[in-house]
């Protein structure tokens, strides 16, 4: 009877560390440094957006004809969108290694890069 008590416990915890395993190995490590490096960016990207509103606003506004021209952002956004290019290629990258390709479930993770891409690229332009 004690033995297969014994035998029962062993089962049990086998299949919990089994399921363990298994939780572990569908886990995905986040990069944090690479998050951060994300949300800085478009930190970055937002902050242009609001000034470009701010000074159109007081171009439209301020009728003073010898006022100082606003300053060009676009060279900083071109870094900042060039960034979160590469970013993305990373990312797709790792989300394709690890889940299969376009067809997962995972490939829809990149399409706010590529609106914020698409929308900045129309702003540049």
């Amino acid at each position: 009877m004690n033995t297969l008590r014994h035998l029962l416990i062993a089962l049990v915890a086998l299949v919990l560390v089994a399921a363990l395993a298994f939780l572990y190995d569908k886990t995905q490590a986040v990069d944090l440094r690479e998050r951060n490096d994300i949300a800085a960016l478009l930190d970055t990207l937002r902050e242009i957006d609001g000034r470009w509103d701010i000074d159109i606003l007081r171009e439209r506004t301020e009728l003073d004809p010898n006022q100082l021209a606003a300053p060009n952002r676009t060279a900083t956004a071109r870094k900042a969108l060039a960034g979160l290019s590469t970013a993305q290629q990373r990312s797709g990258a790792t989300i394709r290694a690890t889940h299969g390709g376009a067809d997962s479930p995972w490939s829809g993770a990149r399409q706010p890069v590529h609106r914020a891409r698409a929308a900045g690229l129309a702003r540049l332009q």
